[in-house]
């Protein structure tokens, strides 16, 4: 008997071993994190439970429910904590996990209703923490519970994201994250765990476990310590990824035009043209041809952000100024020496050139028939211009050119 009882013990401490494939997704996303998805255990034909998952090969998550196929031989069958509820959140199940008891002989272990990433390897005599999630750096756990305590005891959810230290043979915490729940909770309510990023390096697993004892060791289940019918729901897990503000890249529109920008979906919003929403409509008004500059700083979970983005404004161009456009050319562009030359197959009877905030800073008029003209920029820093070319005729092209 006695080495029976070593042999359960065994299985049940946790040896922290994980494993090691990767997720190729970026922002990871829990599989089956709303529990709609279970499979059926037939131990004999009087015991049997339910598993998260579609079967033993498809189920990210995982319970502690595997103690109870142990057999007789060795001291089994172990309890089953975890149930299929179909008191939800939302959707059709949840899940319901139970604290309960496992004697074995003079001893008697505590277990926890555990939900998560913790699975038992029966064959391996060994408890394998986390699941791959390669790359992901989520900004909090999320999810909604229902706790009914015994005797003043406590519910918990983990997170830990962790990388495996070649060098050292050894896992590295990189970042970590918990809720502890104290009271009696008789309707759904949100939790929302802040994850603390205290190491460096590409995470390569997650580590989720919800618990409904706070006691519990994930070292040694020896360690655990609950109250035996503490129960905790649990429902629609979700994993929050830092929101980043981005505004686009900068963009070259038509006078007349207007550029709608969508800052995303954040607690706060400033906007440099006194808008205080998440979107804003921006137009020629004041500007004409050239250029606005638009920041935005906005608060949320991850703090403050803030970012900028360049509109451009060109003239919209009619088929006689296409055809005018199409026999004008601007040699060297990029210009390289601070001048360069402007030819055309009309009269050319004025030059402007105007930076993109719509300043004019070079101005020059011609009366006499000329199709090619000269420009000297001398004291006119790098940048994109517009040039203006005027025709004797009313009429006039913009080209755009570029001063190194």
């Amino acid at each position: 008997m006695k080495h029976l009882i070593t042999f359960v013990l065994l299985s049940l401490a946790m040896n922290t071993v994980y494993s090691q494939s990767k997720s190729s997704t970026g922002d990871f996303v829990i599989p089956n994190a709303g529990f709609e998805t279970w499979y059926n255990v037939v131990v004999n034909a009087t015991l049997n439970y339910d598993e998260i998952g579609t079967g033993p090969s498809d189920n990210w998550m995982s319970t502690l429910n595997t103690l109870a196929s142990l057999p007789f031989s060795v001291g089994g069958p172990g309890p089953v904590t975890v149930f299929k509820s179909t008191d939800s959140y939302s959707g059709t199940y949840a899940a319901k996990g139970v604290s309960n008891i496992f004697p074995l002989g003079p001893i008697t272990i505590f277990i926890p209703g555990m939900i998560g990433t913790a699975k038992m390897d029966m064959v391996g005599v060994r408890a394998l923490l986390g699941q791959p999630c390669a790359g992901c750096r989520p900004s909090h756990l999320k999810g909604y519970y229902k706790f009914e305590p015994v005797n003043g005891d406590s519910c918990a959810a983990v997170i830990l994201l962790s990388k495996w230290n070649s060098s050292a043979k050894k896992r590295d915490t990189i970042g970590y994250g918990k809720f502890v729940g104290h009271n009696a909770v008789s309707t759904y309510t949100n939790f929302d765990i802040p994850i603390q990023y205290a190491g460096t390096g590409t995470v390569d697993t997650m580590t989720l476990l919800v618990v409904s004892s706070a006691g519990f060791n994930v070292i040694n289940f020896m360690g655990s310590v609950g109250q035996v019918g503490s129960t905790m729901y649990v429902d629609e897990l979700s994993l929050l990824y830092p929101q980043v503000l981005n505004l686009g890249p900068d963009q070259t529109v038509f006078v007349g035009d207007t550029v709608t920008l969508d800052a995303g979906t954040f607690d706060t919003y400033s906007w440099s043209t006194g808008d205080h929403g998440k979107v804003v409509k921006i137009d020629t008004s004041g500007v004409g041809f050239g250029s606005k500059k638009i920041y935005c700083t906005v608060t949320g979970p991850d703090g403050t952000q803030s970012d900028t983005v360049m509109i451009y404004f060109r003239p919209r161009l009619g088929i006689n100024d296409l055809q005018l456009d199409m026999h004008v050319t601007m040699m060297p562009n990029p210009v390289t020496n601070k001048q360069f030359t402007i030819t055309a197959n009309h009269s050319i009877s004025g030059v402007e050139v105007i930076s993109m905030v719509g300043e004019i800073v070079y101005s020059r008029s011609f009366t006499f028939d000329q199709k090619e003209v000269k420009v000297a920029l001398n004291e006119i820093p790098g940048g994109v211009y517009q040039v203006r070319i005027s025709y004797g005729d009313n009429q006039s092209v913009f080209k755009k050119i570029i001063i190194q």
